[in-house]
């Protein structure tokens, strides 16, 4: 998954945005270098932007791989996934129903994912 993101350390968030094939590995990969980022702190919120992403390569162990130790963020971070197509959508859910103890949201709507991590509507296009 061609991916990036963006850590606003004043405000305390990461934007992390997949586009393209999202595969195990790129999915990984995205996690190791967020992990490894001197300005990342597993404190902060994220909101992840999935609305680039046009094919899902990834597997219901590559879920698992990235839900445990691997995972930068503790359980109870609050996050929200925007993923507005079906296929992207079911992955997150999926991710999702493993973290039975987050703040995690998983939605179609770009505002509804915004208010949950607290943006203001269109802030996470900046």
């Amino acid at each position: 998954m061609p991916s990036d993101y963006t850590i606003d350390v004043e405000r305390g968030i990461v934007f992390s945005r997949g586009f393209g094939v999202i595969t195990d590995d790129e999915l990984r990969e995205h996690v190791r270098k967020l992990k490894s980022d001197p300005n990342f702190q597993p404190t902060f919120r994220q909101f992840a932007d999935f609305s680039g992403v046009t094919v899902v390569e990834i597997t219901t162990n590559g879920i698992a791989s990235i839900i445990g130790s691997a995972n930068p963020f503790p359980p109870n971070a609050v996050r929200a996934i925007f993923a507005p197509n079906a296929t992207t959508f079911g992955l997150a859910r999926m991710f999702e129903a493993k973290h039975t103890e987050s703040s995690m949201l998983v939605t179609r709507s770009r505002e509804e994912a915004e208010r949950h991590v607290g943006l203001a509507p269109g802030e996470s296009l900046r």
